[in-house]
């Protein structure tokens, strides 16, 4: 049951699995003769498209193609991220859709059932291939999913992310470039000024001093 290397990237098998699905045309492969596959029954789960009024379009739209597409997926992404088995050969699914609201929106919905085909055994037990397909559409790995599903969403989405990021960046060298400049040091500018007012003081003192001293002079002349 040894797994094969993997790609460096998710977006490496979900490339190669977009291809295998245009390839059969969503088809389930057949057995062969000498094949004996093992099934396990998944519970009933459901993946959430995105909006009504998205201006995306769903790549496979057609029933059979949305199922496909799933179990694709789900191949795809049991053999990037589980490690205490190997994936499944497919995925037997029936998918019924549905409109559903989250918050402010209306997405489309696929709930799906069926069972994993493998074919090996002994095959994984049911509750970590169920957990598995569930983690499948949670966080940021449903992210993912709709990326394959919307192929235009992935570049329009990418771009919208780059951008801001290159708005972080501009912000982060704004802030860097205001540390790096010279602070003003208070303590140094309070003796500054204290030793600027000393000289005043002394300088006044003097001037006193010397205007004494011319009328000193003015006064013995006069006598």
């Amino acid at each position: 049951n040894g797994k094969e290397e993997k790609p460096s990237s998710m977006a490496g098998y979900y490339a190669a699995g977009a291809n295998l699905v245009q390839e059969s045309a969503f088809a389930r492969p057949m057995p062969q003769t000498n094949q004996v596959e093992y099934k396990v029954p998944l519970d009933a789960f459901y993946a959430a498209l995105l909006s009504v009024d998205s201006p995306y379009i769903l790549e496979y739209y057609r029933p059979n193609k949305m199922e496909g597409a799933v179990s694709t997926y789900l191949v795809s992404f049991i053999d990037a991220n589980v490690d205490d088995w190997s994936p499944p050969t497919h995925f037997e699914l029936e998918c019924s859709r549905s409109k559903e609201q989250f918050g402010s929106e209306i997405r489309r919905v696929l709930n799906c059932e069926g069972n994993a085909v493998f074919a090996y055994t002994p095959q994984p037990r049911k509750r970590s291939v169920n957990d598995a397909v569930h983690q499948a559409f949670a966080g940021a790995y449903h992210e993912e999913f709709l990326q394959f599903m919307y192929p235009d969403y992935v570049s329009n989405e990418l771009k919208l992310n780059s951008d801001k990021k290159d708005k972080k960046q501009q912000k982060l060298e704004m802030n860097l470039a205001q540390l790096s400049r010279p602070r003003p040091n208070k303590q140094q500018d309070a003796v500054s000024n204290k030793q600027q007012k000393k000289e005043q003081i002394k300088l006044e003192r003097q001037q006193q001093r010397q205007d004494g001293g011319h009328r000193m002079l003015r006064t013995s002349s006069r006598q």
